[in-house]
């Protein structure tokens, strides 16, 4: 008899954990309290507690809220930040690049442009390098072409 009875107390307290996170949840992320939600591809980045998460259209929590910035998703990307570091995720929340870089911006024709220390460089959708950072300036890609510079020589394209 003693066996059910503990068991039941720890199902009932696994019952109430469940319950109070849920109630956690909808307490910090309301809905009417986010202002022109930026919607793409179905998810959005919102405030949760102070971290971004992503919500759908049924604005429901489907990437937890891990992240100091959290942009939009283009082309099923996002850039994302923890600690002042750069990285991007695919929708299902799984990293094709870590937050690693100082800074990074969003993909453009495949291609998204990040910085490492003070130096630029590509990477592409699966997180590997294009270009490894070399230049001291560089643009995001526009048809096939980067503006890029190197100190002490010619800017390039």
């Amino acid at each position: 008899m003693r066996s059910s009875t503990s068991e039941f107390v720890r199902d009932l307290l696994v019952c109430i954990s469940v319950l109070v996170i849920a109630f956690i949840i909808c307490i910090a992320f309301d809905p009417r309290t986010q202002e022109d939600l930026e919607f793409s591809e179905g998810l959005a980045p919102v405030i949760c507690h102070g971290k971004f998460c992503y919500v759908d259209r049924h604005y429901i929590i489907v990437i937890a809220p891990l992240f100091d910035y959290a942009g939009p998703f283009h082309g099923e990307v996002a850039l994302v930040a923890i600690e002042d570091r750069y990285g991007f995720i695919d929708t299902a929340g799984k990293y094709i690049a870590e937050p690693k870089f100082d800074s990074a911006w969003d993909f453009c024709e495949g291609i998204a442009r990040v910085q490492v220390g003070s130096k630029y460089g590509y990477i592409d959708k699966t997180g590997s390098y294009v270009v490894s950072p070399c230049y001291d300036l560089a643009e995001d890609f526009s048809g096939g072409l980067a503006h890029v510079k190197v100190t002490g020589e010619r800017q390039a394209w």
